[in-house]
């Protein structure tokens, strides 16, 4: 992330809280860069937005964390939904080779659905006779 990412995401949190100083914000900025700044802008940005659904104050380093850590834990290890998908069999991913690499992609079925951000799987790899939707 650059600091432009960081002053979206500062912009962001501070829009639900109008009582915080401009001065906070610096310091936020500069610590939420050093904390923040080795992971992807949509990620982070995912996270906050997931923390600031339920805060009374101002979302912490430590809460923005915690939501990162479960983003991703959900994008590697995501929790089956349904077993009748014949293509992910709950999973809401597909595994495919293309180009000469293994490549992850959203399954169309209801469990694919809480993968958003993913590509979808392209038609050649679904088997798209008995799809749950």
């Amino acid at each position: 992330m650059n600091k432009q990412d960081i002053k979206n995401l500062i912009a962001l949190a501070s829009g639900s809280f109008p009582s915080i100083q401009k001065t906070d914000l610096v310091q936020i900025g500069k610590t939420w860069e050093e904390m923040f700044g080795k992971y992807e802008y949509q990620l982070v940005r995912d996270a906050l937005r997931t923390v600031l659904i339920y805060a009374k104050f101002f979302p912490s380093v430590s809460e923005i964390q915690e939501a990162i850590n479960s983003l991703r834990s959900e994008q590697t290890n995501p929790k089956p939904i349904i077993t009748d998908c014949p293509n992910c069999r709950g999973n809401g991913y597909l595994t495919i080779r293309q180009d000469g690499e293994e490549r992850y992609c959203r399954c169309p079925c209801k469990a694919g659905e809480r993968l958003s951000g993913w590509p979808t799987a392209p038609g050649w790899a679904l088997d798209t006779s008995d799809i749950p939707f």
